[in-house]
């Protein structure tokens, strides 16, 4: 094997993949979106896509999570989607950011996101807003998810994180 090949599972197994938390209405850079591997078995980055909806229910965007860094997310691994990891570790967020330069600050309107993916279609979708904030100061902190086992959909499964942001680490 040379050591620029890359590997990829022969067979496609499903995983449940999942949204964890969720940053927004920070600024340009200091917004993420976490996701978490929930099955037995690795999902390929490429064949993923996070798909974001206006209030109108319209497509407004599509972000495939292609990227040079990180090809596949493993079972029990959070990964943290953002513009840039420079400006979320300026607050001393150092763990699996994944940067994805077509990432756009998220809105503060709030919006309806989905992980779609090429095979098995639409893995998890969140429609966040900011009346799910518990806490006031939203710039320090985040929207978590608070049973990980239960669905994103759910708007009662989620709140203000305790502490900080935790960006591809365990929710507070």
């Amino acid at each position: 094997i040379k050591t620029h090949e890359v590997i990829k599972p022969k067979k496609i197994d499903y995983s449940r993949i999942d949204f964890n938390e969720i940053h927004f209405e920070v600024d340009q850079y200091g917004d993420f979106i976490e996701l978490v591997n929930l099955g037995k078995f690795p999902v390929i980055l490429e064949d993923i896509d996070i798909l974001f909806y206006n209030n109108q229910n319209r497509l407004i965007q599509v972000l495939p999570l292609i990227n040079s860094v990180k090809l596949t997310i493993m079972p029990e691994e959070i990964i943290a989607l953002c513009k840039s990891p420079y400006k979320l570790q300026q607050h001393n967020y150092y763990w699996n950011q994944i940067a994805l330069p077509r990432f756009k600050n998220l809105s503060k309107d709030g919006c309806l996101i989905k992980i779609q993916h090429h095979i098995w279609g639409t893995l998890d979708e969140f429609d966040y807003n900011i009346n799910q904030y518990t806490h006031l100061d939203k710039d320090t902190h985040s929207l978590e998810k608070l049973e990980i086992s239960l669905y994103s959909n759910h708007p009662q499964n989620w709140r203000s994180s305790i502490a900080k942001p935790t960006p591809g680490f365990i929710n507070s």
